[in-house]
């Protein structure tokens, strides 16, 4: 591990391993994005790993597993092999492959698509809503499938499920994997009948020349105070709060020693509340520093001002 860990750092030093939104012109990493490469003993990389592809579980399958056991795969990829190794797809039908991402895109986020984190859920009963069913991709040769579920069990599959399903996570057109990329530019969302909703119209491509690598470091801690506010001056009530805590940081000489400080606004009370839990909001002080000792400090910051508080 020792080994690995400095081969990665080597490669991400010298630009081989290049951050996932280095390029993009329209992301500004944090200052501390690659502080881990500056000392690896205080920052130790706990674990790196790749998304691979569904090759080998196919391959797993082909040989005559009952059970494959991966490590890191993309979310889609088992989806992707079962569907290669049952319709023998090969490695350049890019089509089919594409169409399999997709279906595994569809169902990999357990109860999503039949009616968990749907922004219409609101139309629906509640108990239409509890103890959802998993979803089931049902994938044709050509890559197209049908999404449904088993009928005795709740939840819904529509065309507006699929759809805020499909959406999720992708950042524009193209779906990048790591065995194909999909292109969703003609995809059709179509309701076939009650729970089953057919997918189709996906292009594919030859994949990426690069896979995903998730690099995981001791980075030091954190830690958060919740504080709630009710009444008049809510705002420049939690200036209060902010102020305090700053001014002892910096009579203390430790600002400096704090990677992260915020000073986060939950919530608007209500103008004409009824009750005092319609009139709170909450303020959330979130830090960050390299030692346990240094957050502590900001807890200690707080508490020098605790009963100098503001008033409600």
């Amino acid at each position: 591990m020792k080994h690995d860990a400095a081969r990665i750092l080597s490669n991400i030093s010298s630009k081989s391993l290049p951050h996932l939104d280095g390029s993009n012109s329209n992301v500004q990493l944090e200052k501390d994005t690659l502080a881990f490469l500056e000392n690896e003993e205080t920052m130790p990389i706990i674990s790196a790993n790749a998304y691979l592809g569904y090759r080998a579980i196919k391959r797993g399958l082909d040989e005559g597993a009952d059970v494959i056991i991966c490590g890191r795969v993309a979310d889609a990829s088992p989806v992707i092999g079962a569907a290669a190794w049952w319709h023998g797809w090969a490695e350049d039908d890019y089509d089919s492959l594409a169409g399999s991402l997709v279906a595994g895109h569809l169902i990999e986020c357990s109860t999503y698509v039949t009616g968990a984190n749907f922004a219409g859920f609101f139309k629906y009963d509640i108990e239409q809503l509890l103890n959802l069913g998993l979803p089931i991709a049902e994938i044709e040769s050509t890559g197209d499938c049908v999404i449904t579920k088993h009928e005795v069990l709740n939840g819904f599959v529509t065309a507006d499920t699929v759809k805020c399903q499909l959406l999720y996570e992708l950042q524009g057109n193209i779906y990048l994997n790591s065995d194909v990329k999909a292109d969703l530019t003609e995809v059709k969302v179509v309701d076939e009948s009650e729970n089953r909703v057919h997918v189709s119209g996906i292009k594919g491509y030859p994949p990426p020349p690069t896979t995903k690598l998730a690099v995981f470091y001791r980075a030091g801690y954190q830690c958060e105070i919740l504080l709630n506010g009710n009444g008049y001056a809510i705002q420049k009530k939690y200036d209060l709060q902010e102020a305090q805590i700053r001014r002892k940081l910096d009579e203390w000489g430790l600002t400096k020693d704090v990677d992260i400080l915020d000073f986060q606004r939950v919530g608007v009370g209500k103008e004409n509340p009824g009750n005092q839990l319609q009139s709170t909001s909450y303020l959330r002080v979130f830090a960050q520093a390299k030692t346990a000792a240094t957050l502590g400090k900001v807890v200690q910051a707080w508490m020098y001002s605790g009963m100098a508080h503001f008033a409600g």
